[in-house]
């Protein structure tokens, strides 16, 4: 796991075209030398396992903003020699205006998909899904109150510790609804 903390953007970074970042403190982690991002040529040279389990995680916390195609996209991945890939910018996670044929159309690991087809695959990644809720009250408790404040102090986001652990559920309490939709071509 990499680490992470607070850091503090001056305001003097701040250009026109990253004015929406905003400045002051914000959530950081440590830098990853001579990271690029994922080229779409590169995407079939990563483990099959690995492209599934990263596509199940973006679903699971609706997060659509990994997007990568021939035509280029964004895909959020940093690749660096001799380190694991990194998965970068959880900004759009737990999103309420998820759009699930959007995400299936676009998500860089999308025909990854069906590796969940099978039953033990699926109650595999049920049990470990389980185990990481378990710590996610601990975790949204321990989370700084400036994090939810942009730099004008005001709120950033709507986002609950029961909205995200309803999301989260939602494989347990409705397991066809959850995992329909990724069954189907």
């Amino acid at each position: 796991m990499r680490e992470a903390s607070i850091v503090h953007i001056p305001h003097e970074l701040i250009t026109a075209d990253l004015r929406s970042l905003g400045h002051g403190l914000a959530f950081g982690s440590l830098e990853l030398a001579h990271a690029d991002e994922l080229p779409f040529s590169a995407v079939a040279n990563l483990p099959a396992n690995l492209r599934a389990e990263l596509f199940i995680f973006d679903y699971w916390i609706q997060n659509a903003d990994r997007a990568l195609g021939a035509a280029g996209g964004n895909p959020n991945l940093l690749v660096a020699s001799g380190t694991p890939l990194a998965m970068i910018d959880h900004g759009n996670a737990f999103d309420t205006e998820f759009n699930l044929p959007d995400f299936l159309d676009h998500h860089v690991f999308s025909a990854h998909r069906f590796r969940w087809l099978g039953i033990p695959e699926r109650q595999d990644w049920e049990a470990r899904a389980t185990e990481a809720i378990q710590l996610v009250s601990a975790l949204w408790n321990s989370i700084p109150d400036e994090w939810h404040e942009n730099s004008h102090g005001e709120n950033q986001h709507q986002m609950t510790l029961e909205n995200v652990l309803f999301l989260l559920n939602r494989f347990s309490s409705d397991q066809n609804a959850f995992w329909a939709p990724l069954l189907i071509s």
